[in-house]
């Protein structure tokens, strides 16, 4: 499964009252305050709307002309002459969905310019000044959007930090999941059912054949050294072709090798499966 994960500027071209960025082209509410994290990459998606005769009136979505050139760059608002830009993007594609045009192209925030710009600030955030223009197929400029703000956050993550040598993954140890005290570890099947037995005991099944009303386990077979705490009936599966109307009545130590199971009749046929439970 993949998914992509975008940012919506929905970009007035004739700036009003709202300023150049709304929250939708649905009316003119102003957008919020953008902030981005360096280091990230992500999807912009560019609609561009054009005012109605009102003021208040919706704003309907445009569509560029072909070869229409979209540049989206920024840089520190404290120093707006800086040569290069921090974060640039031009690779827009157009994405037309029944009357909505919007441009759209991935803006990389994981670049050693940007990441030092952010770091060397003492709040561990930057004020950037946004520019947005439209050029036409010859470069001569269409229109631009009035600048906007955007504050880029510094990353919580450095791989350059590395990560820890031992059990990286966090994944539980068969001791951690059955002492069940950590908080932090996550846990396989494996390891669940490890400690679901260290919880409850342990589950054995043994045939019982026509006859036989009780079910002999032997203690050795089962990875036993001595006589366990408890041992109780767990269950009595039948054959599909069976009459009898059964079950296991209990069970418990019938000696210090032997756990037996006792059936409440002998099976008048084969096939049937006795389980215990013991801890």
């Amino acid at each position: 499964m993949s998914f992509s994960r975008y940012y919506d500027l929905n970009a007035r071209i004739s700036s009003g009252p709202a300023g150049p960025l709304l929250k939708s082209l649905a009316g003119i509410q102003p957008a919020d305050t953008i902030e981005w994290v360096a280091r990230d990459r992500f999807k912009v998606r560019i609609r561009f709307g054009k005012d109605g005769d009102t003021d208040v009136a919706a704003l309907s979505a445009l569509q560029l002309d072909a070869g229409a050139q979209i540049i989206l760059s920024g840089r520190p608002t404290n120093n707006l002459s800086l040569a290069a830009p921090l974060f640039l993007a031009t690779d827009f594609t157009e994405v037309h969905s029944s009357d909505d045009w919007y441009y759209e192209a991935l803006l990389n925030l994981d670049n050693d310019p940007l990441i030092a710009a952010v770091a060397a600030t003492a709040q561990g955030s930057l004020n950037v000044t946004a520019n947005l223009k439209v050029l036409s197929a010859d470069d001569t400029e269409i229109f631009t959007i009035p600048q906007f703000a955007v504050v880029l956050l510094a990353s919580a993550y450095n791989p350059t930090d590395g990560v820890p040598a031992e059990n990286v993954d966090l994944k539980a140890s068969q001791a951690q999941a059955e002492a069940g005290t950590s908080n932090t570890n996550w846990m396989t099947p494996l390891r669940t059912a490890q400690a679901i037995v260290s919880r409850i005991g342990t589950v054995v099944t043994a045939a019982v054949t026509s006859g036989q009303a009780t079910v002999d386990f032997d203690i050795t077979s089962l990875g036993l050294s001595a006589t366990p705490d408890f041992c109780v009936p767990f269950g009595l599966q039948k054959p599909a072709d069976a009459a009898d109307n059964i079950g296991i009545l209990s069970a418990f130590p019938a000696s210090p090798t032997t756990l037996r199971a006792y059936l409440t009749a002998a099976p008048s046929v084969s096939g049937y499966q006795a389980t215990i439970l013991f801890r």
